[in-house]
């Protein structure tokens, strides 16, 4: 139905397969998209639709979960579990380098130079 909608209107529909949430914000076709990657792990029934259309890399995207895959943990071998802890203690490092960044920042008092803001202005 979706599909012959999306034809009526000239528009293409296109899948990105099956991800998971490892793949972070990265979404299969799409590239990165934070708010379409959580609205997407939030969709519980098939068929259900993201609220909202969400851009894209300068394209529109409506999505609709079409599947819903279980992860099953008896079936990652001793190879994929070493690859998931390196995935998860990288986006534990990242989001400890976030942290202390931000921090850093609201303590930090940050000036532009006038020499520096001078050739901003050359370039606008």
């Amino acid at each position: 139905m979706l599909r012959e909608r999306a034809a009526a209107e000239g528009l293409s529909l296109e899948e990105t397969g099956l991800f998971s949430r490892a793949y972070g914000e990265f979404l299969p076709r799409l590239g990165n998209a934070p708010e379409l990657t959580t609205a997407a792990f939030a969709l519980e029934k098939e068929l259900a639709a993201v609220p909202s259309v969400h851009e894209v890399n300068g394209d529109f995207v409506v999505a609709v979960l079409k599947e819903r895959q279980a992860a099953d943990p008896g079936t990652v071998d001793a190879a994929g579990r070493e690859e998931l802890k390196g995935m998860v203690l990288t986006r534990k490092k990242e989001e400890l380098f976030n942290e202390k960044m931000d921090a850093l920042k609201k303590q930090a008092n940050i000036v532009v130079s006038p020499a520096i803001q001078a050739s901003i202005k050359k370039d606008i």
